[in-house]
């Protein structure tokens, strides 16, 4: 009994400390590391409680942020109030406003153009010398152009100071009286006015296909149709103002078809209300040409069209005679035609030129050559008229901001109508002088300029011409023009 007794004594000290040992304390080094461990588990839960409520709260602010503007706007607009962009465009050097994806964009600018001009005209055959100079704002034109829900639906309005003459009677240094015309300008009248859409992309040539209505230059000539700030002399040649576009208004009112974009081949084809129709409204206007003296027609309508090629170069080199800004050859091919149709007469303009710049950006080149006949269908002298002139121009670029330019062309005027204009029935026009471009290294181009040209008309003019400062000679002798012209266009 004594020994079992001792074995269940051995069994239950054995069991005693398995116990002891089982439930015994933790080190210190324990307990330190499960209370690191239960804290690094508050923290982060803490970390994510604060984040989702943070989240939550900046979602709660933006919605109700997004809620009251779009009440503000859907209270104080009545268009879709979309995204606008706004600004200065460097590259086209003007302001405009648009809608982000460029579908809308306005463009308003404006081209002036402040003279000094000098004129003498050489005396004789009974008419003494004649002399002017002064200063005149010879172009203030305002206008907005860009395109409308579509890059495809473009427009252009402009208005212009217009020019008024008046006239009276004065001494000439022979002693007899003359009658001086005197030119005012100021008042603003409608250029031009006019919308074009494309309705079919890369149809002929790789060119767009569109309509194009309104108030307009009538193409057929290059040069009028070349906006005014792009010009090398100061002013367009006399043999345009005489027998070419300035002969049909230029401007006219019509609607044709137009093939633009980026292909080799531009095209224009118009119905209109034939020369002289600028700012008319639907009833006839008349016709009238200074290289006829009295002629005066009723006009029916109106026709004209145009065709250029462009053998090598970018397009929108072509929009101005200087090849200042060209980063490659350009090569374009033109002829245009215009007819008008009248109750006893009918005329018609043809015409051809070509430019050419060079990739470097110093040569230019122009030549044109131009043709009319005034047909009065056998209702009396001069019965039928055949005019031609030709125009050749050059420039180039001697530094960055300063070039040389020359020009020459001359007009011959049929035999039926020498007798009406002093028996001189051709006229020459040479014109010189230099285009000094502004900003650095003259990078302000076209858009801000001084220019300087001189032209000798040897053997006078018919006519007067505003535009040009240009006044009648009529006496077969000379005429010296000086004109020192700063523009401004944005």
């Amino acid at each position: 009994m004594f020994k079992s007794k001792l074995l269940w004594t051995g069994a239950l000290a054995g069991l005693g400390l398995v116990t002891a040992a089982a439930y015994a304390e933790p080190t210190q080094q324990e307990l330190m590391q499960k209370i690191n461990d239960l804290q690094a588990q508050v923290t982060q839960l803490q970390s994510n409680q604060a984040t989702q409520q943070h989240q939550l709260d900046a979602r709660d602010v933006d919605a109700t942020v997004n809620s009251v503007l779009n009440d503000a706007d859907s209270h104080s607009m009545l268009v879709d109030g979309g995204g606008v962009t706004a600004g200065w465009d460097k590259t086209k050097m003007g302001f405009f406003i648009a809608s982000e994806d460029g579908s809308s964009l306005l463009h308003p600018g404006f081209v002036y153009q402040f003279r000094y001009d000098g004129a003498w005209t050489e005396g004789g055959k009974g008419v003494g010398t004649k002399t002017a100079n002064g200063f005149e704002n010879e172009r203030v034109k305002v206008y907005a152009d860009g395109n409308l829900f579509t890059k495809d639906l473009t427009f252009k309005i402009q208005y212009t100071t217009a020019k008024t003459a008046s006239t009276a009677t004065a001494e000439s240094t022979t002693g007899t009286s003359e009658t001086i015309t005197t030119v005012k300008g100021g008042t603003f009248v409608l250029d031009d006015a006019y919308a074009q859409y494309v309705f079919a992309h890369a149809v002929v040539c790789d060119g767009d296909l569109g309509v194009k209505l309104g108030q307009f230059k009538d193409p057929v000539s290059k040069e009028q149709t070349m906006p005014d700030q792009g010009s090398l002399c100061v002013e367009r040649s006399l043999m345009d103002d005489l027998i070419g576009g300035g002969l049909i208004g230029p401007r006219v009112q019509g609607a044709g078809l137009v093939l633009v974009g980026n292909g080799p081949l531009h095209a224009q084809l118009f119905f209109d209300d034939g020369a002289d129709s600028v700012n008319t409204d639907f009833q006839q206007p008349t016709f009238t040409t200074v290289i006829v003296p009295g002629f005066t027609e009723v006009v029916n309508w109106g026709a004209s069209a145009r065709v250029d090629y462009k053998v090598t170069g970018d397009w929108s080199d072509a929009n101005r005679f200087t090849a200042k800004g060209d980063k490659q050859d350009l090569l374009v091919v033109g002829f245009g035609a215009n007819a008008t149709d009248m109750t006893k007469a009918m005329v018609f303009i043809y015409s051809a030129d070509v430019q050419f710049n060079t990739m470097d950006g110093k040569l230019s080149l122009y030549a044109a050559g131009f043709g009319n006949d005034i047909n009065l269908r056998g209702v009396g002298a001069p019965g039928n008229v055949q005019n031609f002139g030709l125009m050749l121009q050059a420039g180039y670029l001697l530094t960055d901001s300063l070039e040389l330019f020359a020009r020459w062309d001359v007009t011959y005027l049929d035999a039926e109508i020498k007798s009406l204009n002093n028996n001189q029935n051709y006229y020459n026009e040479i014109c010189t002088g230099v285009n000094y471009y502004l900003g650095e290294n003259g990078s302000w181009g076209n858009h801000a300029k001084v220019s300087l040209d001189l032209s000798y008309l040897p053997e006078g003019t018919p006519a007067s011409f505003a535009d040009g400062d240009i006044l009648k000679q009529t006496n077969d002798k000379a005429e010296f023009i000086a004109r020192l012209q700063f523009q401004l266009w944005i």
